[in-house]
C-alpha cells in the first residue's frame, strides 16, 4: 500500500470508483488520439495558431469536435488562473 497526495492507494481500494469508469481513460482512447492532430496550439495572448490540417479538413463532425475541445482548454486555463490569482 501507498499514499498519493494523502490518499491511500492500493488494488483493493482505487482511488477512482470503478463504476464510474475510468477518468483518465477519456484522454487515451483512439478517437481522441484521432483528433489531436487536428487542435490549433493555443499562443501565449490565448490565440490559436493556425493548423493546415484543420483548414483543410471538411468534416463537420471533426470540425466541431475540435472547436469543442479548445473550448475546454480555454475554460481549464481560465478555472486555473484563477485558482492561481483567487
Amino acid at each position: 500500500m501507498t499514499r498519493r497526495r494523502g490518499v491511500r492507494v492500493s488494488t483493493t481500494h482505487p482511488t477512482e470508483d470503478p463504476a464510474d469508469g475510468c477518468p483518465g481513460g477519456w484522454m487515451r482512447c483512439l478517437f481522441v488520439a484521432s483528433v489531436v492532430p487536428y487542435l490549433r496550439m493555443r499562443t501565449e495572448t490565448g490565440g490559436r495558431n493556425p493548423n493546415l490540417l484543420l483548414e483543410r479538413a471538411d468534416d463537420d463532425l471533426l470540425i466541431q469536435w475540435v472547436h469543442y475541445a479548445e473550448r475546454e482548454q480555454e475554460r481549464w486555463e481560465a478555472w486555473r488562473v484563477e485558482q492561481q490569482h483567487g
